[in-house]
């Protein structure tokens, strides 16, 4: 049987949105290539995206926590598009201006080193094109958001933590003398799959109470920052040591890889696992994200099944971090550690989140042709928001869910979009403008259904 023309429409339009997912990271594979002008022949040029996302990433966070802690910013944070937009035109601002810095002193330690001409011409031309990359990438972006599968900034993410995985095990592989074996080279990639399967696991299995299929809660709970930040603040000693020398037997003592700075990161990356667990999912935020929805057992207390959920949430959130602490010490008596170590592992998950991302819309967009209409910054309204619509008889999906489950509110910069037919738009924007209202109103109430603070 062929397709009818509507079918082959569709059709057609998933294909030109993979496309230009493609072409995107292409072009932005080619803007990496162009050379920092002025730089001098026989040092190493950093290239037109030296700086990366990092500016504009560090901009949103920025308004983000600057938004959190003023009231009347906070109301934009999550009251729709309009509201949305304007504190994007402030991280955007932000971002300029750090790009501009950052350019300024990436210019000025080349000069120093005599990478770059001591002139006012080479260096405002090497500033000017060092701080435009970031907003190359962002336009790049922009396109992939309009016309591609996926959230734009998110994919540029798993592209440059692709290209990381990738060169770190390259880079293993070409160390000068390293007596290599089959077991060297296949255990820590046999290792470091095999957790990366329990993450993409997590991924597409939200936590629920026994017994009851809502509230959920999506995985893992604490997001990957209980991976990263711990390593970084141990660094903080040796860092320090220098201007204070009463911290060297500290700095000593928590050298990367010794037993006492392992320890030590795991205390801290657990206790991590458990507070942002309960910020990033506050009872009354999940309670208020299902009220009312077919889903939720008839007379159930919604806040205790909230809390239950959250536990169970949390309790394998811990389990996983636990694994992703434990590979670098399964394996460091092979050659080959780099590869199957927190970053590596941390690199291939966000990988495996966009990849379930584009594959999910992928599959989303069989049924027709679909509009944007709300953006989502809680990585815990995504499914109740869904069922909500389909309780309204409205047809929806959400793009970018799991890549924000892995950052919650440190990717402002990458919503959580719901997506509905063209047709059925303005009855999904008064749905969702009516829920977020009523929940505004109710943490400014102080939060009755739980008595809790909302969820940054």
């Amino acid at each position: 049987m062929t397709a009818g023309p509507q079918q082959a429409n569709v059709h057609d339009r998933r294909w030109r949105r993979a496309i230009i997912t493609v072409a995107a990271l292409a072009a932005a594979w080619l803007l990496g290539q162009l050379r920092t002008p002025g730089w001098s022949p026989g040092f190493y040029d950093p290239g037109t995206l030296a700086l990366g996302l990092a500016p504009i990433i560090s901009g949103f966070v920025l308004v983000e926590l600057a938004a959190l802690a003023v009231p009347a910013w906070d109301a934009l944070r999550h009251a729709g598009p309009a509201a949305r937009a304007k504190l994007a035109v402030a991280a955007h601002a932000v971002a300029a201006a750090l790009a501009v810095v950052q350019a300024y002193a990436v210019a000025r330690y080349a000069t120093d080193v005599g990478a770059l001409r001591d002139a006012a011409a080479p260096r405002a031309a090497a500033i000017a094109t060092l701080a435009v990359g970031p907003f190359l990438l962002a336009a790049l972006a922009r396109w992939v958001d309009a016309r591609g599968l996926t959230n734009g900034f998110a994919l540029l993410v798993a592209w440059t933590a692709g290209a990381e995985l990738v060169g770190g095990y390259s880079s293993a592989l070409s160390l000068p003398g390293m007596p290599f074996s089959p077991a060297s080279l296949a255990l820590p990639v046999l290792v470091l799959a095999a957790t990366v399967w329990l993450f993409g696991w997590a991924l597409r299995s939200p936590a629920r109470p026994r017994g009851a299929s809502a509230p959920a809660i999506p995985m893992p709970a604490c997001g990957i920052t209980p991976l990263s930040v711990p390593a970084a603040a141990l660094l903080l000693p040796a860092t320090l040591s220098g201007s204070w020398p009463a911290l060297r037997p500290l700095a000593e003592a928590l050298r990367p890889g010794s037993n006492a700075s392992s320890a030590a990161e795991a205390v801290l990356a657990l206790a991590l696992v458990a507070v942002l667990g309960v910020l990033f999912n506050r009872s009354g935020a999940v309670a208020r994200a299902w009220n009312a929805l077919p889903a939720v057992p008839a007379g159930a207390d919604l806040v205790a099944l909230a809390r239950a959920a959250r536990r169970r949430a949390i309790g394998r959130s811990a389990l996983l971090v636990a694994a992703v602490l434990a590979v670098p010490l399964v394996v460091r008596v092979w050659s080959v550690v780099w590869v199957s170590g927190q970053r590596a592992v941390v690199a291939a998950v966000v990988v495996v989140a966009v990849a379930l991302d584009v594959a999910r819309e992928w599959r989303a967009r069989r049924a027709g042709a679909f509009a944007a209409v709300w953006p989502l910054h809680r990585a815990l309204e995504a499914e109740p928001v869904v069922a909500r619509l389909a309780a309204a008889g409205i047809p929806a999906f959400v793009r970018g869910s799991a890549f924000r489950a892995l950052y919650q509110f440190f990717a402002p910069y990458a919503p959580v979009v719901v997506f509905v037919p063209p047709e059925r738009a303005e009855d999904a924007n008064a749905i969702l403008r009516r829920a977020f209202a009523s929940e505004r109103g109710g943490a400014a109430a102080g939060d009755q259904i739980g008595g809790r603070a909302r969820s940054p």
